[in-house]
């Protein structure tokens, strides 16, 4: 039987509720082969994963990943997944540590302007002193623990989507940025999530995309149909790579590892 790979996860290192302990144990109770941890502007959780692969007698193959949000000029905001060969994403370090200070300048507004409507939630009450690269959810998850929301879906649709009573844009990086950063890293760039391909228009940018080095792009996901996942595969599949999986975040009603994941040989033929 052929092995497969979840190439998108998230720990609590970013907006994931579980450790990477403890995703790398769901991960082998899966039956996966492979995964990677794709947390949002951070490789904190990177050392403690290859750690806890180190303590098993499984073998689990491994991707050091992030996911770092990007502005696309014509779309506007585009996630890249940055996946890696080996351990020279830790020379990333400056700009991991503007892109935590963007979400962090981001998460004062929110939290200033939620006390101008009446919730007062101070920082540390989110992060607990950790640096961690704060994001809407986690403040979400509050608004939900505190009884300001019924659940986090109702709290971004009140407070932090665009339109919402506290919503805030951050700086991103841009896209070519984003590919620059990661290919001088020996990494690989892959669009997530493209949902933007439901609008019809914005299939007139994937060329431009691809002309900045993309590597690839992410076809199977929970926010992709299976009708447009199909149409991914005909017009990009001979010519990116094709990845999938299941944005795991621990808390989604249908969110568990192993949904939405590619072939394992395909990923390790084209990372080595």
């Amino acid at each position: 039987m052929l092995k497969a790979i979840d190439m998108h996860i998230h720990s609590c290192y970013s907006d994931g509720i579980f450790t990477p302990s403890e995703i790398v144990q769901k991960v082998i109770e899966s039956g996966l082969g492979g995964f990677s941890i794709t947390d949002h502007d951070s490789f904190d959780g990177i050392e403690e994963t290859l750690l806890a692969i180190k303590n098993r007698e499984e073998k689990i193959y491994f991707v050091p990943g992030c996911e770092f949000s990007t502005n696309f000029d014509g779309i506007g905001e585009i996630h890249v997944l940055g996946y890696f060969r080996d351990s020279s994403f830790i020379k990333m370090k400056e700009l991991i540590n503007s892109l935590k200070a963007s979400r962090l300048e981001r998460a004062l507004r929110i939290l200033d302007c939620l006390k101008m409507h009446g919730i007062k939630i101070e920082l540390s009450e989110i992060t607990h002193g950790k640096n961690i690269p704060i994001g809407r959810m986690h403040i979400a998850r509050h608004l939900v623990q505190l009884g300001y929301s019924k659940d986090t879906s109702s709290a971004f649709e009140k407070f932090l989507k665009r339109d919402g009573l506290c919503y805030f844009s951050r700086d991103n990086i841009s896209i070519e940025e984003a590919i620059k950063y990661i290919k001088a890293h020996n990494g690989i760039a892959i669009v997530a999530h493209p949902t933007f391909l439901y609008v019809m228009q914005n299939w007139n940018y994937v060329d431009k995309i691809i002309a900045l080095g993309i590597d690839g792009i992410e076809y199977k996901h929970p926010k992709i149909s299976d009708e447009l996942s199909r149409k991914i595969k005909e017009e990009m599949g001979s010519h990116l790579l094709l990845t999938g999986g299941s944005d795991f975040h621990g808390d989604g009603p249908k969110d568990y590892i192993g949904k939405y994941s590619v072939s394992l040989e395909t990923i390790r033929s084209y990372l080595g």
